[in-house]
């Protein structure tokens, strides 16, 4: 490898060791996965590890929460989009918390952000999703709330 592209390959990460924190939180409305660090080859099996865990054997809706997070490549938007093609499969939806920088740019030149809900805060996510549910008649509305408010008939 040449100068330049060592200097070009070290500039797009952090620097120091790669790692990855998850802590899992849960709200009335959702579980939510707080990362940070960077989401890479390296670490794309621990984050899907823990979405795995929600998915199988949680009953609402997921937020993953990228405020922290530094660096995000390939591997990681892979594994977010797994993550919310099986969750639209039983009805639950993804939301992913990106403030503006470097990782919502990623999004931006990957053109996923009409493909997966991305806000800037749990607050706008929420907003977009009363709106949404607002727009559907109510039996449809009611198997996209989550399970323990489509027993009480509420939305998000």
């Amino acid at each position: 490898m040449d100068r330049e592209t060592s200097i070009i390959g070290r500039s797009l990460r952090p620097r120091g060791a790669v790692s990855l924190r998850l802590k899992r939180r849960l709200n009335p409305d959702a579980a939510i996965l707080e990362l940070g660090g960077e989401v890479d080859l390296l670490t794309a099996a621990r984050l899907a590890g823990g979405l795995d865990g929600e998915i199988r054997h949680g009953d609402r809706d997921v937020v993953v929460d990228l405020r922290d997070v530094e660096f995000i490549d390939s591997a990681g938007l892979h594994v977010l989009l797994g993550a919310q093609r099986r969750l639209a499969r039983q009805g639950r939806a993804l939301g992913i918390i990106c403030p503006p920088g470097p990782v919502l740019r990623v999004f931006e030149l990957s053109r996923l952000l009409d493909t997966l809900d991305i806000a800037g805060s749990l607050r706008e996510l929420r907003r977009r999703r009363v709106r949404s549910l607002a727009g559907r008649p109510a039996a449809q509305a009611a198997r996209g709330a989550p399970p323990a408010e489509r027993a009480a008939g509420e939305t998000i």
